[in-house]
């Protein structure tokens, strides 16, 4: 297992090769450090992102990740979670009722509505919760429960909401509008009229236009209420759409196609998949685009000109988005049952059982703990890498400690291996 693509790439490397001890023992995390040599003539260690080391380590010692907490409740959660931006707040809905979670998995508040909703959560930069609820109405909660607006439209809503950037609530009418909310008081800031109802969630561009696509697959690319373009598309689009960082916009299809547009509106390339596409792509920050494949059993990994980098398989369908850790780690949980976490080079890093379907995405909170919200009735929150590298490190001391060759220990944000300190890489 190679260490150096996680330092400076214009440093030497002395700690090249970390590799399990032979021991099979969960419980013995000692590790084989090479170039001890190296090490000990006096080249000073070099700096190490501590997420991205302790993932090296945990890579060679993990196949499973613990449940750090499970949030129980008397309803289904038929709906992805969400995580206030500093990571304090953890939202879930099960259609009837919001509720609110602190870190530790205790219920901070729980705010019933009037009625069921589908709206999927979605938390603002200033940590506020919005919903519609009772079919025409919008409700805005701050992160303590308070209700700070609601509004009420003649037609029900028709999507989930966004947040924009500034705070702005962008959602789609049956009346066949797109609305852009003010976050303060819930006043209509500006509403584009479309040529059918907006079905799918919008999505943000880069530069505060938001792009969607309506019920009878035209997409749009809309800024400040004008439309700026839009575009008829090719068969069956059932699903919402996702934009890229330089604001390429990527639509799927019912024929197994996806489609990458420019900015403009103009084809750049087209995929096919060979199996109904019903989820858009995720992209990473070095435009790798991972698209998962409903009915082909699988996630694929795109290089961003949309030839194909890599195929994971599943035992089941892929039906939930993927999301992305800091790290560039791959969560997506499948029918199979199983929550997995795939490597960036589409490697298995782990994956968990549970004893439901997965059909919604996780979401990453800012400290890098994954939150699961299933149809057990329950959000699952698992250890952080942190946590679980602690843990190795309370293991490895009842072992004998990280003074002998190869034995880890975690103080705080010190990685240590074999009694040598790996110095944190400082944020830029």
């Amino acid at each position: 297992m190679q260490i150096q693509n996680i330092s400076h790439s214009n440093m030497p490397d002395p700690i090249r090769d970390v590799k399990p001890a032979a021991a099979k023992s969960e419980a013995d995390v000692n590790l084989t450090v090479t170039d001890q040599a190296d090490i000990g003539s006096g080249t000073p260690a070099p700096e190490i992102d501590f997420s991205k080391a302790a993932d090296v380590v945990l890579s060679s010692k993990r196949t499973d990740v613990k449940i750090k907490w499970s949030f129980e409740n008397s309803r289904d959660f038929s709906m992805p979670p969400a995580v206030s931006p500093d990571g304090s707040h953890i939202f879930a809905c099960d259609g009837y009722n919001v509720f609110c979670i602190d870190k530790s998995g205790h219920k901070s508040w729980e705010k019933p509505l009037d009625s069921w909703t589908c709206s999927k959560p979605v938390v603002g930069p200033d940590s506020s919760y919005v919903v519609w609820d009772k079919g025409n109405q919008l409700r805005l909660f701050d992160k303590d429960g308070n209700e700070k607006w609601k509004t009420e439209n003649e037609k029900p809503w028709h999507s989930s909401p966004i947040f924009g950037k500034d705070g702005t609530v962008y959602v789609n009418n049956d009346d066949r509008h797109l609305y852009a909310i003010d976050p303060k008081d819930g006043s209509v800031k500006w509403k584009t009229k479309l040529e059918f109802k907006g079905s799918p969630r919008p999505v943000e561009c880069s530069d505060g236009s938001i792009a969607m696509v309506d019920d009878q697959d035209q997409v749009y690319k809309i800024k400040d209420g004008k439309i700026l373009w839009d575009k008829k598309m090719p068969g069956r689009v059932n699903g919402p759409i996702s934009v890229g960082k330089d604001d390429s916009v990527y639509v799927t299809n019912e024929d197994g196609n996806l489609y990458a547009l420019n900015p403009d509106g103009s084809e750049k390339w087209t995929y096919t998949a060979g199996t109904p596409l019903r989820k858009p792509p995720v992209e990473a920050p070095d435009g790798t685009l991972y698209l998962p494949t409903f009915t082909g059993n699988s996630l694929v990994a795109l290089n961003p000109d949309g030839t194909k980098k890599w195929e994971y398989g599943f035992e089941g369908f892929a039906h939930a988005e993927p999301v992305l850790d800091k790290n560039g780690n791959i969560y997506i949980g499948s029918n199979d049952k199983n929550f997995y976490a795939l490597n960036p080079d589409g490697s298995l890093k782990w994956k968990h059982q549970f004893s439901v379907m997965i059909d919604e995405p996780a979401v990453v909170g800012a400290d890098g703990a994954v939150y699961v919200a299933l149809l057990d009735k329950k959000v699952h929150c698992f250890m952080t890498v942190k946590e679980q590298l602690a843990e190795l490190s309370k293991e490895n001391e009842n072992s004998g400690g990280s003074g002998k060759p190869g034995g880890i220990k975690v103080e705080e944000e010190r990685v240590i291996i074999g009694g040598v300190e790996l110095p944190r890489k400082k944020n830029s």
